[in-house]
């Protein structure tokens, strides 16, 4: 092989899929549906397409860190099969990097809105190798969060879950297609 030459495994894939997901600073706070066009260095261009759920907007700005937030407790919390996750409200501001208080939580119970509602569709994303140097292709639709419930209410229905507080308790569950992006392997150097 020849030296430095990299096998593509799937960090391409990881950052194609996140990268207009974690660029909502670009995002106004308005917007309801966006498309974008990533091209993964010189392999293809991947598109991707951002759908708000009913009244809602698409995620944008800081709503990122809630995302990454979610993501790390996924890890510390030993990565769940089931892809649920619980967490105080107040240990996920903290998570977020966010004080305590009401506008912060607030904050947080909006932003998981728009997660639980968002839809992405992402066209021509490859998928696994079918045969050496070779890819398969597939569209892939998914959200970020596929339940929210508040423990201490016992309601999963979003229209209906309560104030958020310090202490409240939420189950999320994360979209299996984003868990299995984000637990992907990384470029591996073929002369290694």
């Amino acid at each position: 092989m020849a030296q430095g030459r990299q096998s593509v495994k799937s960090e391409e894939q990881v950052m194609a899929l996140l990268s207009p997901i974690l660029a909502l600073d670009h995002v106004e706070s308005t917007t309801v549906d966006w498309r974008k066009t990533v091209h993964i260095n010189n392999l293809k261009s991947v598109e991707v397409t951002c759908v708000a759920g009913r009244n809602q907007v698409v995620p944008c700005g800081a709503d990122v860190n809630v995302l990454i937030a979610l993501t790390n407790l996924y890890y510390q919390q030993g990565q769940p099969k089931n892809g649920c996750i619980q967490v105080s409200v107040q240990d996920l501001c903290n998570a977020v990097g966010l004080s305590d208080g009401k506008i912060n939580f607030d904050y947080v119970h909006q932003s998981l809105q728009r997660w639980l509602t968002v839809r992405y569709e992402v066209i021509d994303f490859w998928d696994t190798p079918n045969t050496p140097g070779k890819r398969n292709f597939c569209n892939l639709h998914f959200g970020i969060i596929t339940t929210l419930e508040q423990l201490d209410l016992h309601t999963s229905d979003i229209e209906t879950i309560g104030d958020f507080h310090g202490s409240t308790i939420l189950k999320i569950t994360l979209n299996r297609i984003l868990i299995d992006i984000v637990t992907l392997g990384r470029i591996i150097n073929d002369d290694t």
